[in-house]
């Protein structure tokens, strides 16, 4: 996730015109405390938003913010939103609406991953793009066309998260080096199907999985060590589906999972599972974790899949739960949260 001066959301599903929600604190307390016990939701609409799910967010070295919905990808300059759609005439157009993942390079370059056609490289400042697809006869391709997650690495290093593995893009090259599973073979990674992905301060990739837990590569060995969930062992992952990956300010790992939030450990590679007693009472599916950021204030918002979004102190260990009431016109408009952006 990138960073600007305000936390937005996206809310899906039953939700009402096609909005941005800018999530705007407001303190009852002092400053210095920091623990919220205000919180007030303005909706900002914005006029032109083809979409109303919004999958991703970032802004460019120009100072644009960048919009990615199943409908094109969208441009917000504090005015209006310009649209970039696929044009079946135009092989200089995006190669899909679906909008999954947004990275800015800083080099006047958005590299836009797409939900089934691969990866796309925008110019700035000729807003061509130019497509980069799967191809089972080119070993240096990236594994599919289906990108679900993208985060910048060292250098032109480009890290992909795909329906069919791991992979390294190189800018330059325009060359893949993909990571998949072996079976039996425990230093592969432990699901072809990766969800999300993130490169931590060290220069080490981290990849969550549909159903495989939780990867950690060394880029520069090759080596990869998994963690999983281990039932009957509450420091272990509490779902093998990851959904989402953030490391905050001080380099600790926060891991967005299918059963909660998690906060992981490195020196013991242990992780401690944080649900908050309203989730804890509603159960099921509203405790999916789909998003997780830290604000300004070392705050770590936890965006759920049906459940609102919730405010974790990690001092304290408490939460400070937000959801939909259909009456207040300052609660969040609904209760599904897809991407967090600060």
């Amino acid at each position: 996730m990138n960073r600007a001066r305000s936390i937005f959301s996206d809310v899906f599903g039953v939700a009402v015109s096609a909005s941005l929600f800018l999530l705007a604190l407001l303190w009852a307390s002092p400053l210095a405390n920091a623990q919220p016990t205000s919180l007030r939701f303005d909706r900002v609409e914005a006029k032109g938003l083809s979409q109303s799910s919004v999958k991703c967010f970032a802004q460019d070295s120009l100072g644009f913010l960048w919009l990615g919905t199943e409908d094109g990808l969208h441009r917000y300059d504090g005015y209006g939103l310009k649209v970039f759609r696929k044009d079946d005439y135009d092989p200089k157009s995006i190669s899909d609406n679906d909008v999954t993942s947004i990275v800015a390079d800083g080099a006047e370059r958005l590299w836009v991953a797409t939900y089934d056609g691969g990866l796309n490289e925008f110019d700035l400042r000729t807003e061509e793009f130019t497509r980069h697809f799967a191809d089972p006869d080119d070993p240096n391709s990236i594994p599919s066309n289906r990108i679900h997650d993208l985060t910048r690495g060292e250098g032109d290093a480009l890290w992909g998260a795909s329906e069919n593995g791991l992979f390294r893009f190189d800018a330059k090259s325009g060359e893949a080096t993909v990571y998949q599973n072996t079976p039996n073979d425990p230093n592969s990674i432990s699901h072809n199907e990766c969800l999300t992905v993130l490169v931590d301060y060290e220069g080490n990739v981290w990849a969550g999985t549909l159903g495989g837990g939780l990867n950690k590569l060394d880029p520069n060995s090759g080596s990869v060590e998994r963690f999983r969930r281990v039932r009957g062992d509450p420091t272990s992952l509490p779902d093998d589906v990851v959904l989402d990956l953030y490391e905050d300010r001080a380099g600790t790992l926060w891991i967005g999972t299918r059963g909660g939030l998690c906060r992981m450990n490195s020196r013991t590679g242990r992780f401690e599972t944080f649900v908050s007693s309203h989730h804890r009472t509603i159960g099921g599916s509203s405790n999916r974790v789909r998003s997780v950021i830290e604000d300004d204030r070392g705050m770590i918002w936890a965006g759920y899949f049906g459940g609102g979004v919730d405010i974790f102190d990690p001092e304290t260990e408490t939460f400070t739960h937000n959801h939909h009431n259909p009456y207040d016109p300052y609660s969040i408009s609904n209760d599904y949260v897809w991407p967090l952006f600060e």
